[in-house]
């Protein structure tokens, strides 16, 4: 038996949409993804090197996200991470595999 827990989430970006980076306490901060309803917390975890791993991660995250958002609307903004958010290169550590539901109602109504 493990104590982790381990599951996929799919959803889109509400109209509201919006995320940042939250102080809970003077050493404690998370980054929050609010997708409008659904919310996404990430906080550091408690085991040594916590903070470097977390790091990397939204380091990488970071990258993932531009590279979509370059995608998605070429002419929108520069593209490519800020300089601060890049990190060795290579391949993402997970993928979704099979089909995926765009989004029911909102892509089926082009928004």
């Amino acid at each position: 038996m493990t104590d982790s827990l381990n599951f996929t989430v799919t959803c889109w970006p509400g109209f509201r949409a919006g995320a940042g980076v939250h102080t809970l306490a003077a050493d404690h901060s998370v980054l929050s993804v609010f997708l409008d309803p659904v919310n996404v917390v990430i906080k550091v975890a408690p085991f040594p090197n916590g903070e470097v791993n977390a790091a990397r991660f939204a380091r990488e995250l970071a990258r993932a996200a531009w590279q979509w958002a370059d995608e998605l609307d070429p002419a929108g903004a520069p593209s490519g991470p800020p300089a601060s958010a890049s990190v060795e290169p290579g391949r993402p550590r997970h993928s979704l595999r099979g089909e995926f539901d765009a989004g029911s109602v909102y892509h089926e109504r082009g928004v």
